[in-house]
């Protein structure tokens, strides 16, 4: 059950890149002003260069002001995915604990 999880926590980090790969390309081609003032996030260069700054313009819901139906779709999936993997890497964290009282050896 916890190999199980912890697949699905990373399947989903996995799904969680591509979207944000997806949605800077996006920005980048068809939201260039919106691109610069994120500081020219870079898809493989995301956590190193103000990885914070997608997240918080998600977050603030500041995508939608671009009136761009795709890009709509994008975030909130991103939105879904990175809670989906928030909420089972903290399942996978209980299931350890559990699995640690359970089996103290």
């Amino acid at each position: 059950m916890i190999a199980v999880v912890w697949c699905a926590t990373i399947a989903s980090i996995l799904f969680s890149g591509v979207l944000y790969a997806l949605i800077v390309t996006r920005l980048h081609r068809y939201h260039p002003v919106t691109w610069k003032n994120l500081g020219e996030p870079h898809v493989l260069l995301a956590a190193s260069r103000q990885p914070t700054t997608i997240g918080a313009f998600l977050r603030n819901g500041k995508y939608r002001e671009l009136g761009d139906r795709k890009l709509i779709r994008l975030a909130g999936g991103a939105k879904v995915a990175m809670l989906l993997t928030f909420l089972l890497f903290c399942l996978g964290v209980v299931l350890i604990l559990i699995a640690m009282v359970q089996n103290p050896t």
